[in-house]
């Protein structure tokens, strides 16, 4: 249960004041010069599709970069972080946090995950600090790292006992299966780390870097297997469903290429027809179920996909964020619901589904 203490830092904190806009992408680009298009054929866009419609709009408290958000496993709790804070607001909606904390000093508060027991959350930031946190909001133990950058990710293994962690080209595991967190493990370096996202049995683990994307055994070891095309600029993106297929994102002469591929990354799929006005992924979640994959974009609206086996049929976007692409922050489906919460560059996140209609 949530501390009182915690309610009324909320309920005093500005809660109305919108975070800063980020002029830089929500993803840095990589310098790899654009190969020739001259050999493939033209992609064809997903037809419009449904818009979709606001159901509630939370904001942080605080001005400055936002960073990123995750769900409870319950559903109830929505963690935001941003610039210097972290933010827990109810799922049922309203824009005022239910807790609001200060975190990671003046830096950035790049990345959250919650634990799959609902527990417990951590967070980590441009201070190079792994913080946990407990379900109420209060700062527990903490690990010290050595060089995260910006864009700095942690993800929660499904078993819960692992974390993934990226630094600025190192992808990191920690064991927390017992009371105090282990030291991390170093894994294969990459070029630009862009995404870690973990296979369902927490055996693996999926890193996607500018130049291919690794399945690593987890705590440690090399790479089991790598995917990597000559043609591509650049991979941006992963998102794994609930049995074992990954939907890979890149971007190749100036198109976002998405295709879902097996576990071991040897068979893709098609190529998903993307709408008109999006261009280049920067982040992507299914919904517990597998069956739906939302997907932020640097530029255009977020989009929503059905996924059967290899195929994904474009369903609907949302266009309520103020630019297009602000969505591209962050977005997580709320579980047990057909709503996304995507992050804007302002600091409010969005609640939101695809109409019926």
């Amino acid at each position: 249960m949530l501390s009182r203490r915690s309610l009324l830092f909320a309920a005093t904190a500005g809660l109305l004041t919108a975070c800063g806009s980020d002029d830089e992408d929500p993803v840095p680009s990589a310098a790899k010069p654009a190969p020739s298009s001259s050999s493939r054929p033209p992609l064809s866009a997903a037809p419009a599709g449904p818009g979709a419609e606001r159901l509630a709009r939370f904001r942080l408290p605080e001005k400055g970069v936002c960073g990123g958000l995750d769900w409870s496993p319950s559903g109830d709790l929505l963690a935001v972080t941003g610039q210097g804070q972290v933010a827990l607001f109810a799922g049922s909606g309203g824009e005022a946090p239910v807790v609001a904390a200060k975190a990671h000093g003046t830096a950035m508060a790049n990345s959250v995950a919650w634990a799959p027991d609902g527990g417990r959350f951590v967070t980590v930031g441009t201070d190079s600090v792994l913080q946990f946190w407990s379900a109420d909001g209060t700062p527990t133990r903490s690990v010290q790292l050595k060089g995260v950058e910006r864009h700095g990710l942690v993800r929660w293994s499904p078993k819960g006992n692992l974390l993934a962690v990226s630094t600025g080209n190192t992808p990191l595991t920690v064991d927390v299966s017992g009371p105090v967190p282990g030291q991390p493990v170093a894994g294969t370096k990459v070029e630009v780390l862009y995404e870690l996202a973990w296979a369902p049995d927490g055996a693996s683990y999926y890193v996607v870097g500018a130049g291919g994307v690794a399945r690593c055994p987890a705590p440690s070891g090399p790479p089991l297997v790598t995917l990597a095309d000559a043609a591509v600029r650049v991979w941006r993106s992963a998102a794994v469903a609930s049995d074992g297929r990954v939907v890979i994102a890149a971007r190749a002469d100036d198109r976002d290429v998405i295709r879902v591929y097996s576990p071991d990354l040897a068979t893709p799929g098609p190529l998903f027809e993307v709408p008109d006005g999006t261009s280049t992924v920067t982040t992507m979640r299914f919904a517990p179920d597998g069956r739906r994959l939302v997907v932020g974009f640097q530029q255009g609206p977020v989009g929503v996909w059905e996924v059967t086996g290899t195929q994904a049929r474009y369903v609907g976007g949302y266009r309520g964020h103020a630019r297009p692409g602000d969505g591209g922050y962050g977005v997580a489906w709320q579980p047990g619901t057909d709503r996304v919460a995507s992050l804007d560059a302002d600091g409010s996140v969005h609640l939101w589904r695809i109409s019926s209609g």
